[in-house]
């Protein structure tokens, strides 16, 4: 595996992401660790989308582009074989090798489905949207191949995104764990009532509040439920929660962003409701009275590609999130 070093010299082991707080980070095989050397990529995981012919249609040309190019290639549909790697076809393949990146053909969701529960989440992740908003995306179906060419020329750049591990105690006792790339929410169930929650943070009381939920977001996650529910912005590469009430009522909680560096916890307050905790919109627990929601940023975050041309506020503007209408 190559190396990853931050841009400002040093750091990183062989073969392993770079450790949080992310950053930056040239993808090397060595030379000056200021300077950042072109690297040939020599083995690239596809991940299509489940029951989307499409999207396997593009990784079948995707893989044979790449295998002329003389890169070994595993491919395999999404939600499949989450703990190990396909079998490596083409020049060059070598089972015991792990893959240099993995490019995951879908919308937002394959992705965030797939960094979180698979192994695809230890690797630096290129997407390409054939979905709607792609906002974790980098290329479309039509602009892959001068990306891929160019990877395979000079390398990449990676940045490594904050992740939060999201956990519910309930009696003293932990009953749910998981990991979130956007955010935790938790909200009402199929009832439409108000739900009452306490909030802290680093053990300090912040208020209760009645509202149809708490969203609490990475940075990466502000541009989609929390943003919706009138959250802010917050450019990805901070290390920050964004907490955002949704449809607070008699409650002036206006929405914050804090330091990642101490824990929040949300105390559900209300014994009749029906209540929920949803991470990244895929995976839901069913909460109860006086259970408490721990969010603390995660040790290790998901890692991008981030071509060159990828600008945030660029992005902003064409998926409509700034901008005059």
């Amino acid at each position: 595996m190559p190396d990853f070093r931050r841009a400002t010299g040093g750091g990183g082991e062989k073969g392993r992401a770079p450790p949080f707080p992310g950053g930056v980070f040239y993808h090397t095989r060595g030379g000056k660790e200021n300077m950042p050397m072109p690297t040939p990529v020599a083995s690239i995981l596809l991940v299509y989308k489940t029951d989307a012919p499409k999207a396997h249609a593009l990784a079948l040309e995707i893989a044979g582009w790449l295998s002329d190019a003389g890169v070994a290639t595993l491919l395999r549909e999404s939600q499949t074989d989450p703990s190990q790697w396909p079998q490596p076809r083409g020049r060059g393949a070598d089972p015991a090798r792990e893959p240099d990146l993995a490019i995951l053909l879908g919308g937002d969701g394959t992705l965030l489905s797939e960094a979180r529960k698979t192994k695809v989440g230890e690797l630096p992740i290129l997407g390409i949207n054939l979905g709607r908003v792609g906002f974790l995306t980098s290329l479309g179906p039509r602009d892959w191949r001068p990306a891929l060419a160019g990877i395979l020329k000079n390398g990449f750049h990676s940045v490594t995104r904050m992740c939060l591990d999201v956990s519910v105690v309930r009696d003293g006792e932990q009953v749910f764990a998981t990991r979130a790339i956007n955010d935790a929410v938790i909200g009402r169930g199929t009832m439409a009532r108000l739900v009452e929650l306490r909030l802290e943070y680093d053990g300090e009381y912040v208020c209760d509040l009645r509202a149809d939920g708490l969203i609490v977001a990475t940075p990466t996650g502000a541009t989609a439920y929390c943003v919706s529910a009138g959250g802010p912005l917050v450019h990805p590469d901070l290390e920050t929660y964004c907490v955002t009430p949704v449809c607070p009522f008699q409650t002036d909680l206006k929405p914050m962003v804090l330091p990642s560096g101490a824990p929040i916890a949300v105390t559900t307050l209300d014994p009749g409701a029906d209540m929920h905790l949803t991470t990244d919109g895929q995976e839901g627990f069913p909460l109860r009275a006086r259970d408490r929601i721990h969010v603390t940023r995660a040790g290790r975050g998901i890692t991008l590609v981030r071509l060159r041309e990828d600008s945030y506020f660029e992005k902003l503007r064409r998926k409509g999130f700034v901008g005059q209408r």
